[in-house]
């Protein structure tokens, strides 16, 4: 068997001769006197992707020449950029599907769907203004806008500052949420305005600072008969929130080192991300925090080590959706459901991965282990106060513990990925009698 190629040069070649400099064109020198083993080769894919969103490029390729091609495997690593005319709009669809049984109390099945479009407008009116538009359709109709601006593009250094709108219409508290087996249909509004700036060191390093004030309006519910009994007055027709106006004014920022690719199917790679949140909700402090760690060892080309970490809280206004964490699904805690929604906890998972074979895209089986802990805090045990006058989303009493309650999954999933889309099927129990069949695309 060959050795591995050694790279003892690296040169760009621009196919189309714009004769321009390039953004962060000096991350592929790393790469001198390295093999181009299969870690390095998904290191060297995930760089030139970054290096071609950066400068907006068509493509690049890359490909390498033995200085002796007889004997030698030490040689140049050559970079083809392609740059030709592009339109500066582009506009990217995606779909996320996500369908399950479980015996889980909250929802016993679930089958939700995800819209996104998304469009990249460069340059608006011949300016140095960058603009974005991203339309969701999820638990509700979300529309953000964005507009960009470069404040310095040093070698290794791109700093940019961004402003934000967003306007939300739908089902914006848990009792609205899709995975909630009792869900409540009512009608919110949510808007929020943003400042920040985003600093990108190389290809690897990225923090963000953010202001964002948000207001939100919660209208009356009906509840689902089901529920009424447990009110004394069963003629109650709607009821309304404890705060139906809520104001947020919050200040983030965070912080990502990624080397990995973001494919659940990830064969090398390392991660760590670290976000932060001090604000105010309707005149109380709010916080949160977010630590993660993913690991992704090759053992072989066909077997995978992966290590994953989280731990996460959020102290934020306990009507909103957007204040819990969704602790199930396939990434989540093995045997649990989609409508596992929590202010906090922590979340190891241990799994090994095995590459079958290829059928359109590579099949990979997964198995693993996963450790939670979590906050005992349960919106959907807390659904109204029985108290007049009635009120939906009780208010918790307790601060956030995320180690309050443990428990231990084993799960078994098979998948496979086509370009930047994967598709798994898995199927997880927890030491806490909870299981849960999944099948997820994204």
């Amino acid at each position: 068997q060959l050795p591995d190629p050694l790279v003892r040069e690296v040169r760009i070649v621009d196919v189309t001769r714009n004769s321009q400099s390039y953004s962060l064109s000096t991350i592929f020198d790393e790469f001198i006197g390295k093999t181009l083993n299969d870690a390095n080769l998904d290191k060297l894919e995930s760089d030139i992707s970054r290096f071609n969103k950066i400068n907006n490029i068509t493509t690049t390729s890359y490909s390498f020449t033995p200085y002796n091609k007889r004997s030698s495997s030490e040689g140049i690593l050559y970079l083809y950029i392609r740059d030709w005319e592009k339109s500066p709009s582009r506009i990217a669809i995606s779909l996320d599907g996500y369908f399950g049984f479980s015996n889980n109390p909250e929802n016993y099945s679930w089958a939700n769907t995800n819209l996104d479009i998304a469009g990249i407008f460069a340059k608006v009116n011949d300016t140095d203004l960058d603009a974005s538009i991203d339309l969701s359709f999820k638990d509700v109709a979300k529309g953000t806008g964005k507009l960009y601006y470069n404040i310095s593009s040093a070698d290794k250094i791109l700093i940019d500052g961004i402003a934000g709108l967003s306007i939300s219409v739908g089902g914006i508290s848990p009792v609205n949420s899709n995975y909630f087996k009792n869900r409540i249909t009512s009608t919110g509004l949510q808007a929020s305005i943003s400042l920040g700036t985003q600093l990108q060191y190389a290809s690897d390093l990225l923090f963000q600072s953010n202001i964002v004030y948000k207001i939100s309006y919660l209208s009356p519910s009906t509840l689902p008969k089901e529920l009424i009994y447990h009110l004394n007055n069963n003629d109650v027709a709607q009821i309304p929130y404890t705060d139906p106006f809520v104001s947020q004014l919050h200040f983030m920022l965070g912080s990502v080192y990624s080397v990995h690719d973001p494919s659940l199917f990830s064969t090398s790679g390392f991660l760590v991300n670290l976000n932060g949140m001090l604000g105010n909700d309707n005149n109380n402090f709010s916080y949160s925090g977010e630590f993660g760690v993913k690991y992704s060892y090759p053992i072989n080309k066909q077997d995978t080590f992966k290590f994953n970490f989280n731990l996460s809280f959020r102290n934020s206004n306990p009507e909103l959706l957007d204040s819990y964490y969704q602790l199930g699904g396939y990434r989540g805690m093995a045997g649990y459901a989609n409508s596992q929604y929590r202010r906090g906890y922590m979340l190891i998972d241990l799994t090994y991965q095995k590459e079958l074979g290829k059928f359109v895209g590579p099949i990979f089986l997964q198995s693993g282990i996963k450790f939670l802990t979590y906050d005992s805090y349960n919106p959907y045990d807390n659904l109204y106060s029985t108290a007049p006058p009635a009120t939906l989303m009780h208010y918790p009493e307790s601060s956030i513990n995320i180690f309050e309650v443990a428990d231990i999954g084993v799960y078994v999933g098979i998948g496979t990925k086509f370009n930047k889309a994967s598709l798994v099927v898995g199927l997880g129990f927890s030491v806490d009698k909870k299981f849960a069949l999944t099948i997820e695309f994204f």
